[in-house]
């Protein structure tokens, strides 16, 4: 049984993986604001594939494209080393970045969604 990332965005940035909590520190090097920021984008929009483009736009607005792009890419790697079986997670082409919506995960944010829409009806 594959292990499950627990993902914690309210109230702070946490993960924990393989069933060892890890506190308030981030698994592996996800510990800079703009890595938990693109983690947390990808996360949140895990329905839809991201263009690089919008990404690299979104988070580097006032860069040129190309260093943008070159910024997007460095994040991209220093997430893939920081997340524990990246690929797992991580659905990537040359055009799109995707978070896996099958992967094995727990959202906060989507528990408190379901437990809204719960207590709405």
């Amino acid at each position: 049984m594959p292990s499950t990332l627990q993902i914690k965005l309210l109230g702070g940035f946490c993960l924990s993986y393989a069933d060892k909590p890890v506190g308030d520190k981030p698994v592996g090097g996800v510990t800079t604001e703009r890595l938990q920021a693109l983690f947390a984008y990808l996360v949140l929009h895990r329905n839809v594939p991201q263009t690089r483009q919008r990404l690299a736009f979104e988070f580097w607005p006032d860069s040129t494209e190309a260093q943008a792009r070159t910024n997007l890419r460095r994040e991209l790697h220093h997430l893939r080393q920081g997340l524990p079986d990246a690929d797992r997670f991580l659905l990537t082409d040359a055009k799109t970045l995707q978070w896996n919506p099958h992967a094995p995960f727990v959202l906060d944010v989507a528990e408190f969604e379901r437990a809204l829409a719960t207590a709405e009806t």
